[in-house]
């Protein structure tokens, strides 16, 4: 069928590459979502916009419904509803009658068709003189490829084209030839305009390799000259140290010799001090020249992983900083005094980190990210106010940086599998793809000056292992691999029963729901759909028979729940908001989830059966878990670094856990005796068992730094299934961007 690919999702030009065209006495703006009548102007919602685009394409053909519904959602899951009543709301729009259609035709249990010939709008005056008709009209792919010889039905019927058939024999067959060989031309001139400004991915990147170390090598940081790279390398044990290399340098030069870890290097403005983060108890930023010497603290605290950069004056270093609590904001650290300013005021549930000035120093590019996976780039000026959002994705951002122009900012981005490098124009959001040879592309720096690119290429792979508690006091857990291949395996969840597991692969391409038997065998994927099942772990019905699991669907989170026995999945609670999935209840009844508001992620359940969605517990409390007879939920508190309880029938809050120091929970799963966490200590990362009656916690396993950021629990509390991730990434040098 025309206009098909090999895969079966419909090859229909996009809004955003559409140029103005007319239909009737209405002018379409694709790009802008708007269609305009005299002085009338009428907003269109993105997806119903792109659903008459892909009509429009070809007028008075039949359109199948899975045609649409691949080309407008693509790889979301969505049911035909949303189609439905985008086609409403096109009739709405140009006031069509689904009794008595003029403009779309519904073909039962088939499709739609435009009954309305689309023409380009430069071929027809604008209506009364509006001067929106020829907007976007420089760029975007055509509607039209060829000229439409469908009518408008009755009662909006032109009868232009008619006459002008009725006069063609008069004027010969050279006039004919003529006047068709003028229409090809000027099409196939608006056609080709439109292609040639369409968007497409830059050309593929081609670099040198930097690093070809044993371990795992990251964080790079060019020299603003571009003549040097300073990066952070694990050789094997628990921690990093900085290095600094120059391009074809047969070993690197070592610049610290510590046991604590370090990372995220920046280089003064003139190439001589390097600033970097140093982790653990008296960590905090320290300053060591580039050739190597003594250091200076310029700040003592206690970090994350959450960036650094230099100013091009060299008087300031923004920083990711969580002054208390766990929530980092960006800040401003003078070099000369040391004072901290804070930048960046996220809500609760939001955290800030990667900082990197721009260029002349007037701005600061930063990553916002949320509890449900969401990041997003963001811009603030360094004297302050409020900051701007650059992005709108689902997806990761590892690292970012600015061209030496300061139009546009580097950034790695995509899914934890696919992360590559694109390039955003500040200005106009369009966002180019960077391709690189490799699997994954991450923490791009461009030098100053220079113009070229340093990045990392880091494959990533994470299997699931299995953790035996011991059964007497003193022996040790004992580890085993239950999952491998050579993507990445992660999220696991026992069912209630402990005879299956639930988990997120990505061994297909796209990461998807999978089960499998508890000793990893028959696993067999559960989401087919053609949406993406998000990174965030599902969860179980109390009588094993369903999951439920975050979807991207329809431009937002959305809840669906997939029976273990196959068929299609459900919805859980429709909604314009995000939502993400947290456990179900013990009895069944409720799924306790986070849903975003104007206020910030709030803490909700919705009936199992119904859908009905009410408030849970409080406005800033994080929903963690319940206890395993349901009579009580576990949460910890925004601004609160301990995990407090409460009765789920209602009743007074209970202060479990208290710390003397600020943790930040990895993760919490009730187990018969209370609740398994992970948190990081000293040692990496810890498992411990807090008492639920005394509120005592004891430390049962240490795992190596990068393993067991997700943890899924046997019902017996015995078996702890956890990631074991595998990176070891090299260095790579890229020429300046063109």
């Amino acid at each position: 069928m025309n206009g098909m690919t090999g895969d079966g999702s419909a090859a229909y030009p996009h809004p955003a590459r559409t140029s103005d065209f007319r239909i009737g006495e209405w002018t379409i703006h694709p790009m802008l979502n708007r269609v305009t009548r005299a002085a009338e102007t009428i907003q269109v919602e993105p997806r119903t916009m792109h659903v008459l685009v892909c009509l429009a394409h070809r007028p008075g053909e039949v359109v199948l419904r899975e045609e649409l519904l691949a080309a407008v959602w693509g790889e979301v899951v969505v049911n035909e509803e949303a189609l439905t009543r985008s086609i409403s709301d096109l009739r709405r729009i140009l006031g069509d009658d689904t009794r008595r259609p003029r403009v779309i035709e519904t073909i039962r249990k088939t499709g739609y068709r435009l009954m309305v010939p689309a023409s380009p709008a430069a071929a027809v005056p604008p209506a009364h003189g509006t001067d929106e008709a020829s907007h976007g009209r420089a760029g975007g792919e055509a509607v039209v490829e060829r000229p439409s010889t469908v009518g408008l039905a009755s009662g909006g019927a032109t009868e232009a084209a008619p006459r002008r058939v009725a006069r063609l024999p008069r004027l010969g067959l050279a006039a004919v030839a003529a006047a068709a060989l003028l229409v090809i031309v000027l099409v196939a001139v608006w056609v080709g305009a439109g292609r040639r400004s369409a968007p497409r991915p830059g050309p593929m990147l081609r670099g040198v390799p930097l690093t070809a170390l044993p371990g795992d090598e990251r964080f790079p940081a060019l020299s603003p000259d571009g003549s040097q790279v300073a990066f952070a390398w694990d050789r094997g044990g628990l921690s990093n140290d900085i290095y600094v290399t120059r391009p074809g340098a047969d070993s690197p030069v070592r610049l610290t010799d510590d046991p604590r870890d370090e990372d995220f290097s920046a280089w003064s403005p003139d190439g001589r001090l390097l600033a970097f983060a140093r982790h653990g108890a008296g960590g905090g930023i320290i300053v060591v020249p580039a050739a190597g010497g003594p250091e200076r603290v310029l700040l003592s605290a206690r970090l994350g992983k959450w960036g650094l950069d230099w100013s091009p004056n060299g008087l300031t270093i923004a920083l990711a900083h969580a002054d208390s609590g766990d929530r980092p904001r960006i800040a401003l650290l003078s070099v000369e005094t040391g004072a901290v300013r804070a930048l960046t005021h996220p809500a609760a549930g939001e955290m800030d980190e990667s900082p990197a000035f721009s260029p002349d120093g007037r701005f600061v590019a930063f990553v916002r990210a949320d509890d449900a996976t969401r990041q997003d780039l963001y811009l603030v000026p360094t004297e302050g106010g409020e900051a701007r959002r650059l992005t709108t994705t689902y997806g990761v951002i590892s690292g970012l940086d600015w061209t030496p122009d300061g139009r546009s900012l580097v950034f790695s981005g995509g899914w934890s599998e696919d992360l590559g490098l694109r390039r955003l124009d500040v200005r106009s959001g369009k966002i180019v793809e960077l391709p690189t040879p490799g699997r994954r592309a991450t923490r791009p720096s461009v030098a100053l000056k220079a113009g070229c690119v340093a990045y990392e290429d880091r494959p990533l792979r994470s299997e699931l292992w299995v953790l035996v508690l011991a059964a007497r006091s003193g022996a040790s857990p004992a580890e085993s691999p239950l999952i491998r291949s050579t993507r990445e395996e992660s999220h696991a969840a026992w069912s209630p029963d402990g005879r299956h597991i639930a988990f997120l692969s990505t061994r297909t391409g796209r990461r998807a729901l999978w089960v499998c038997d508890a000793d990893g065998g028959n696993q067999h994927q559960l989401s087919h759909t053609r949406g993406l099942v998000l990174a965030i772990p599902p969860c179980w019905s109390p009588d094993g028979r369903r999951i439920a699991a975050t979807v991207a669907v329809d431009g937002v989170m959305a809840i669906y729940l997939f029976d273990l026995a196959g068929g299609l999945p459900t919805r859980l609670a429709r909604s314009a908001r995000d939502q993400v999935v947290r456990f179900w209840s013990r009895e069944g009844q409720r799924i306790y989830f986070y849903e975003r508001t104007p206020s910030g992620w709030r803490p909700r359940w919705a009936a199992a059966a119904s859908g009905e969605v009410e408030d849970a517990i409080y406005p800033h409390a994080d929903l963690v878990c319940e206890s395993r007879d349901g009579r009580t939920q576990y949460y910890v508190r925004h601004g609160r670094t301990g995990i407090f309880s409460r009765p789920t029938s209602g009743g007074p809050e209970r202060t479990l856990y208290q710390p003397e120091r600020p943790i930040r929970w990895e993760d919490i799963a009730p187990v018969p005796r209370g609740l398994l966490t992970t948190f990081p200590d000293e040692q990496g990362r810890a498992l411990g068992l807090l008492d639920g009656a005394t509120g005592r916690l004891d430390v049962l396993h240490h795992f190596s730094p990068d393993d067991a950021t997700h943890i899924g629990v046997s019902p017996d509390g015995a078996r702890i299934l956890f990631e074991k991730s595998r990176t070891e990434g090299d260095l790579v040098l890229v020429e300046a961007l063109r």
